[in-house]
């Protein structure tokens, strides 16, 4: 027997589509990472495409970008796509996120004390 999706399915991935391709292709995510709902979920829960680890991977994320990745992400949340809230890549953005910015208050504070 045959699996078949629900058109439903099929609908919200294309609305996801429609409504953040363009955003995420900008971020670098390779279009094979949203080839697929099964990629594109792989990818929100741990971090790379399983298919294609070598060519996005979250632990290759520069710090400088992180922001503008969580904005994105953030979005997503805010629309009620599955951005990975729960340990996946937002949860991982969020405390990308605020280390970066203790980093900088950091070094904000020691060079305001020298």
């Amino acid at each position: 027997m045959a699996f078949r999706r629900k058109r439903s399915d099929a609908g919200k991935w294309a609305a996801f589509l429609s409504a953040y391709q363009d955003r995420l292709t900008a971020l670098g995510i390779p279009t094979l990472t949203l080839s697929s709902p099964t990629s594109w979920h792989y990818f929100i829960e741990h971090g790379y495409d399983f298919a294609h680890p070598d060519l996005l991977n979250m632990d290759d994320i520069s710090p400088d970008v992180i922001a503008i990745w969580l904005s994105v992400f953030e979005d997503m949340h805010t629309d009620g796509y599955d951005a990975g809230a729960n340990g996946g890549v937002l949860a991982w953005l969020r405390a990308g996120n605020q280390t970066k910015a203790k980093h900088a208050k950091g070094r904000k504070d020691s060079s305001a004390n020298s």
